[in-house]
């Protein structure tokens, strides 16, 4: 009995020690630290450089790629042909073929994109070209007198003395070690290599016989490759950046015109719009190998690959016989799509077309205002200033070629369109986008770095870049003044952006044309 009421009172005290224990005494709490939310502005961006025409300051659009939208627009100089953006992204440099000069500004985030900077190169440098992998020195190359700038990043100032290289370089390549550069000569076939340490020619390599008219150069991811693209002989020389000597040539087809490499897989593609092709190659050993040539539209001019490898986007474009239904309309027009290549096979995924096509429901006449109801068939969304063809209509008077005034969910209104109040019709409709030989932009014209180029022509007809982050692919168009914009998630082009507006007015009246996009750069 005794052994029992003693664990009784144990019980109970121990019961007691319990609830004490568990009073309003303080105890160490561990509180997550929540970290600042992300910067609510545009992580990715892609810059669009447009020109004004002979006599006007170009422009620089930064697009969110998130957003779609217009964030920034920066005022260049006469005639930008190219630019490039430091390594760690800090600032952007373009070149402006009318006024030998070279344009820069910081394109990130807060920063005012009204603040240029302007560095001057001498009197008939007619710069086509930006490059670099540094971040304290950008390289220009001077088609006109045969050299290549170093321009200081910090102080916008020429590194004397220039560089002295062959004749008519047309492009720039860079090791991602920063220790050589090389142009590209288009005027002699040579290939001047560079010391990036002290700004001396090591060597000058001459393409040979299998290589003439190189136009372009990129830098294997290892830098221990350069690569030239000839478009006289259709090949693609490999250079040892250790020896400065040419290791192969490999035929992609006379014509070849650009090429793009690929880190992610460790290979080139290569845009021919003579043989209507794009090439890729596998440059993980000497020499490269071809891994397909996929047919795609007629005249591939230039190709964008996503950075997850998983895709390339090659843009087409051709002239067509007049397009629209004015009467003595001679002008041609251009007809521009977009191929995408699986990059696993070579395969095609799908072909985009770069200009809307509708199917029209109703028109209604209201003044001197016709409203038509429509749904898209294929192509971007439409937008005010789009050249729209409407045909097949049960009234005549609602057929014609008209200038988009105002575009809705569903429905678009013109101007002075002498249609009727038949909302029962049905008909097509389809945007074009006509060469103006009336007010010439210049989109029509070689530029320079092209074989039989002129001053001020545009040398990128049509430019394309991919997002960082792989989920848009843009592409600008010079003569539409606009850049379409493509959802990689499903390959559907979601809108088409135009450039800021230009000087020149339409030969009719009207508002402003929009400036003329000639190349594409993505950021980080």
């Amino acid at each position: 009995m005794k052994f029992w009421r003693v664990a009784r009172v144990l019980g109970i005290l121990t019961l007691g020690l319990i609830g004490i224990s568990c009073g309003d005494q303080y105890r160490p709490v561990a509180i997550p630290i929540v970290p600042p939310p992300p910067n609510p502005q545009a992580v990715h961006f892609v810059l669009v450089f447009s020109v004004n025409g002979a006599n006007d300051p170009g422009a620089s659009s930064r697009l969110d790629v998130s957003g779609d939208t217009n964030i920034g627009v920066a005022q260049l100089g006469l005639g930008p042909a190219h630019a490039t953006l430091t390594s760690n992204g800090a600032r952007v440099f373009a070149v402006n073929t009318r006024e030998d000069s070279v344009s820069s500004y910081s394109p990130t985030p807060g920063s005012t994109a009204t603040s240029v900077a302007t560095t001057s190169l001498p009197a008939g440098s007619s710069p086509v070209f930006a490059h670099t992998t540094e971040s304290g020195t950008v390289y220009v190359a001077n088609f006109g007198n045969k050299t290549v700038a170093a321009i200081s990043t910090t102080t916008n100032v020429v590194l004397n003395p220039l560089i002295t290289v062959g004749t008519n370089p047309v492009a720039l390549a860079e090791t991602p070690d920063q220790r050589k550069l090389y142009a590209v000569n288009q005027g002699d076939g040579t290939v001047t290599a560079i010391s990036v340490v002290d700004r001396t020619v090591t060597q000058t390599i001459a393409t040979g016989t299998t290589g003439t008219t190189p136009v372009w150069a990129v830098a294997r991811s290892d830098s221990a490759r350069i690569y030239v693209l000839n478009n006289g002989s259709g090949t693609v020389s490999a250079i040892d950046t250790v020896a400065d000597t040419l290791l192969s040539s490999v035929p992609v087809g006379a014509g070849a015109n650009y090429m793009v490499y690929d880190n992610k897989l460790n290979r080139l593609y290569v845009t021919n719009p003579t043989a209507n092709t794009v090439t890729a190659l596998n440059v993980s050993s000497d020499p490269p190998t071809v891994l397909f040539a996929t047919p795609v539209a007629s005249g591939p001019v230039t190709v964008a690959v996503l950075p997850d490898g998983s895709r390339a986007y090659a843009v087409s474009s051709t002239k067509i016989p007049p397009c629209t239904s004015n009467p003595g309309d001679t002008q041609l027009c251009i007809n521009s799509s977009v191929t995408v290549i699986n990059a696993s096979d070579g395969s095609i995924r799908k072909a985009i077309p770069l200009e809307p096509t509708i199917s029209i429901s109703a028109a209604l006449q209201t003044g001197s205002s016709t409203t038509y109801t429509y749904t898209l068939t294929s192509g971007p969304a439409l937008r005010p200033g789009m050249e729209m063809v409407v045909s097949g209509m049960a009234d005549p008077g609602n057929n014609g070629t008209f200038t988009i005034a105002a575009a809705n969910a569903g429905i678009f209104t013109v101007v002075n369109g002498p249609g009727t109040t038949a909302s029962s019709q049905s008909g097509t409709g389809a945007v074009v986008v006509e060469i103006s030989t009336a007010s010439p932009t210049g989109c029509d014209i070689s530029g320079l770095g092209v074989p039989a180029g002129v001053l001020g022509g545009v040398r990128f007809r049509f430019s394309a870049a991919a997002s960082a982050d792989s989920t848009k692919v843009f592409a600008g168009k010079c003569d539409s003044g606009s850049t379409a914009v493509i959802r990689t998630s499903d390959d559907t082009p979601v809108l088409d952006m135009p450039a800021p507006l230009g000087a020149v007015t339409p030969p009719n009246g009207g508002n402003a044309l929009p400036q003329n996009p000639v190349f594409l750069l993505a950021g980080p």
